[in-house]
């Protein structure tokens, strides 16, 4: 079916279909120990001792004394049970009782010291050097794949190479993609070709900002997209979820795309901008 309405020029020279809402943004989180943060010192507890009362064996004894015959031997088991729980075993109580009571002493004495190393020396450190170690960290994610995470981060999948070129070979792959995709591995932002959004919805592209934050994907179209009414539905429908998340679109016309690559690059930066 032929779309009534004049839709290629919409694509001037891109088409853009905005967030709903906020922007989606996202960067990396490290954590404060992520960073180098020094892990506080666990306040020391004290070593559980065992109990020198035999209070099972009171109970045991006591259920003998409710049979006559019986209960007087169970009087003196009970009188001779706790003369040697008192002899023999509260000693050996007294005793763990002190040991932990003085590993106690040495364990907050150990606390202290690195409590106080941790506020005068660790903390302003870390503190200091925060900046650098964060930069850092953010180029080691960077250099190891920030735009998967991402992508994952959305529920999306990216396309092996293997899958990319299958796409190529079978003709999905369209005109001034790859002009497109190599134009935007030569900026600072990052850059993933064929990314499965939806079971039956794969971007052509997907570029991200790191120092904004913000993706977007990027379509680049043959005519049917601006002639075909059940094509333009399709997109509008995909353009819209995308919007709700707050992931922006952005459409160029395949020929466009393929002769204006930088063109088509400075579009996409004001966008993520």
């Amino acid at each position: 079916m032929v779309n009534t309405r004049n839709l290629s020029d919409e694509y001037c020279p891109a088409r853009i279909y905005k967030s709903i809402h906020e922007p989606t943004c996202y960067h990396p989180r490290f954590t404060d120990q992520d960073l180098g943060k020094p892990s506080k010192p666990i306040e020391p507890k004290r070593t559980e001792v065992e109990n020198w009362m035999p209070v099972g064996w009171t109970i045991f004894l006591g259920l003998f004394l409710l049979i006559p015959g019986i209960n007087i031997l169970a009087i003196f088991g009970l009188i001779g049970l706790w003369v040697w729980a008192y002899t023999s075993e509260y000693p050996k109580y007294v005793i763990k009782t002190q040991q932990a009571e003085k590993k106690y002493q040495e364990d907050l004495l150990t606390y202290r010291k690195d409590i106080d190393y941790y506020n005068n020396v660790a903390l302003p450190e870390w503190i200091k050097a925060k900046p650098h170690i964060l930069e850092k960290k953010t180029q080691e994610w960077l250099k190891n794949g920030a735009i998967y995470d991402v992508i994952e981060s959305q529920g999306w999948q990216a396309l092996s190479d293997e899958e990319v070129q299958e796409n190529r070979d079978n003709g999905y792959i369209g005109i001034g993609e790859d002009e497109i995709v190599k134009a935007l591995k030569s900026t600072s932002m990052l850059v993933c070709h064929q990314v499965s959004i939806e079971s039956f919805y794969t971007a052509d592209i997907v570029a991200f900002n790191h120092k904004t934050g913000k993706i977007c994907v990027v379509e680049i179209d043959g005519s049917h997209h601006w002639l075909k009414e059940e094509q333009i539905q399709k997109d509008e429908r995909r353009m819209k979820s995308l919007a709700n998340q707050g992931i922006p679109t952005i459409r160029f016309k395949n020929f466009f795309a393929q002769n204006n690559p930088r063109q088509c690059i400075t579009h996409i930066q004001k966008l993520l901008a």
